[in-house]
């Protein structure tokens, strides 16, 4: 999880009323002096960028995703920023329930880093988010192979299951999860229920079958 820090709202919007009246004046000045110095004009971007960068930190806080996904996406014009900017711009996304956007972005971060497991688990979530559950499936099968004690990632691949109702596949990884994780009763009371209901309902068909072939 990004650590954030908290923003008045009125701050945010005031800061942004102060920065992009420096925008205008800084290339008013430029354009109206003919002088057009590629140093400066780098360090102005440079400082814009983190002020943008700033003010989306401050969205993110405020819950205002989108405003922060346009900041976010300001400060990615600086390159020292860009990877930072890149990634909150995705989380921002991402919390917005922007999918196609966050499945974008956090694509493009897995690629970069496949043994990242925070990235991984979040594109996995992301997949599942727009019904792609293959895609969460398979995703979810890989990170398991280098994380097999993570707990959070064992509960949300046997949720996929359920929900592709590959039940036999799922009973075998609650089993799995009942060993590793023995005091998550709850969690294990749950998934017997679950798995209770399938069996009934499959009992359910297999007599309605007999019965109509009799």
């Amino acid at each position: 999880m990004i650590g954030i820090r908290k923003y008045n709202k009125r701050n945010v919007y005031f800061y942004t009323f102060l920065f992009m009246a420096f925008v205008f004046i800084c290339l008013n000045g430029c354009t109206s002096s003919g002088l057009r110095i590629l140093g400066e004009e780098r360090k102005i971007l440079q400082n814009l960028a983190g002020e943008y960068y700033f003010l989306g930190e401050g969205y993110l806080s405020q819950k205002n995703y989108k405003k922060a996904m346009e900041c976010f996406d300001f400060a990615m014009r600086d390159d020292s920023l860009y990877q930072q900017a890149y990634y909150k711009k995705g989380y921002s996304a991402a919390m917005a329930k922007e999918w196609s956007i966050a499945e974008s972005i956090y694509k493009d971060l897995f690629l970069q880093d496949t043994k990242n497991t925070n990235i991984s688990v979040s594109l996995a979530y992301i997949y599942s988010q727009q019904g792609k559950l293959e895609d969460a499936n398979n995703l979810y099968i890989q990170i398991l192979q280098d994380n097999p004690y993570n707990k959070d990632v064992k509960e949300n691949y046997i949720d996929i299951l359920i929900s592709m109702e590959k039940f036999d596949e799922a009973s075998v990884e609650i089993e799995s999860y009942k060993e590793l994780f023995p005091d998550s009763t709850k969690k294990i009371d749950e998934y017997n229920k679950i798995l209770e209901k399938n069996i009934e309902t499959k009992e359910e068909i297999s007599e309605e079958i007999n019965s109509e072939e009799n």
